[in-house]
């Protein structure tokens, strides 16, 4: 008799296991367009996040025409700088001829930060 409840309990547990696959399937296909459309922004654009240490990173952020460096931590951001058109151009350019927007120009920027400001003192 223990063996037939043991027996019947699996069974059923392998029948419902296709219906919840499933249903989580379907769960994260209408999540992820959902929240692909909600991240189209028509003034906002993040172009590159860099983790930096554990949970802080720095990104590039499009807002309207103007381009921000970021430094994102726990603690909140900061605006590390903003880039001039002709900075942004250079790494676009770079980037085309990488075929993907790489670590290498961010991490030219970073240098090229430390001539204009020592934002890490702040």
């Amino acid at each position: 008799m223990l063996n037939s409840e043991l027996l019947l309990s699996w069974l059923k547990i392998i029948a419902a296991l296709p219906i919840v696959l499933l249903l989580a399937y379907i769960s994260m296909k209408l999540s992820r367009s959902y929240m692909s459309n909600f991240k189209k922004g028509m003034f906002m654009k993040v172009i590159e996040t860099i983790p930096v240490y554990h949970k802080s990173a720095v990104s590039i952020v499009q807002i309207g025409t103007k381009y921000f460096v970021l430094g994102v931590s726990e603690q909140g951001m900061q605006i590390i700088t903003e880039l001039t058109e002709k900075e942004m151009d250079e790494m676009k350019a770079q980037s085309k001829t990488q075929q993907h927007f790489n670590s290498n120009a961010l991490s030219k920027l970073m240098t090229g930060l430390k001539d204009k400001k020592d934002w890490r003192q702040k």
